[in-house]
């Protein structure tokens, strides 16, 4: 994760707080899937929210926070299935999910509280919120095309000692992590047994899905649906949680 094409790009380029949020993506991820230690987990996970917060790009922020909900969301689903079996057992699972929550959201806030509250007075005042409109947030959309830098990372230049042949900057399109950290990822997609799988899987896929964002058809309702979506441009930043899947997937 650490050696991607996209964080390496990013450090070529000196954007630091990007990389100052993204670091702590998977540790934050590992945190709250990990089970039996639903406090300290929790706690923890608010600590490394709050830093991705503090490192000053809000939208390296919202992604993990939209990773999360997902989560949520899936565990809320298999406690409710579960309660069907077992109304007591499902009635405990999501009492622990939302205990898990309250948790970490209460850490999270409390130690960005700082600069939480000045930002969102600020941001009432930036432009986007008065002459933006969908055509403005998604003339950055990842081209299909470039999904080939998964497998071929130099394939549009390296833009240093050749020209970078792309609709967007190479540090924002390059999502390269080893053809041997796919097929690993592919293996444990099929073959780990864990339920975790799917849920990375769909990080995979949103990742891709909603950075495609024009040339991605369902995108539009996203955007217009899902909470926050709508606040930020270059759609092919969420490429990091497609990464943060395939980071867990290839170990399974």
């Amino acid at each position: 994760y650490s050696f991607n094409g996209y964080t390496i790009t990013h450090i070529y380029a000196g954007h630091v707080t990007p990389i100052d949020a993204m670091t702590w993506f998977p540790l934050c991820m590992a945190l709250v899937m990990a089970k039996g230690k639903e406090g300290k987990g929790a706690i923890a996970a608010g600590i490394l929210l709050a830093l991705m917060f503090l490192a000053g790009h809000p939208q390296y922020f919202y992604y993990p926070l939209l990773a999360l909900g997902i989560w949520y969301l899936w565990q809320i689903i298999g406690a409710v299935i579960l309660g069907r079996k077992s109304k007591t057992d499902g009635l405990q699972q999501l009492k622990n999910l939302i205990m898990h929550g309250a948790i970490m959201g209460l850490t999270c806030g409390v130690l960005c509280a700082v600069q939480l509250l000045p930002t969102l007075e600020m941001s009432q005042y930036v432009i986007r919120n008065v002459d933006a409109d969908y055509s403005y947030f998604t003339e950055t959309s990842l081209a299909p095309a470039q999904l080939l830098s998964f497998l071929f990372p130099l394939h549009f230049g390296d833009g240093v000692t050749t020209p970078f042949q792309a609709t967007r900057a190479v540090w924002e399109t390059t999502a390269f992590m080893g053809i041997s950290t796919l097929f690993l990822a592919l293996l444990g997609l099929v073959l780990s047994r864990r339920k975790e799988k799917w849920y990375l899987f769909a990080l995979v896929v949103i990742g891709i899905a909603f950075g495609l964002g024009k040339y991605f058809p369902g995108y539009e309702f996203c955007f217009s649906v899902v909470p926050g979506l709508s606040t930020f441009r270059v759609a092919s930043r969420i490429l990091y949680l497609t990464l943060g899947g395939i980071v867990f997937l290839a170990p399974m």
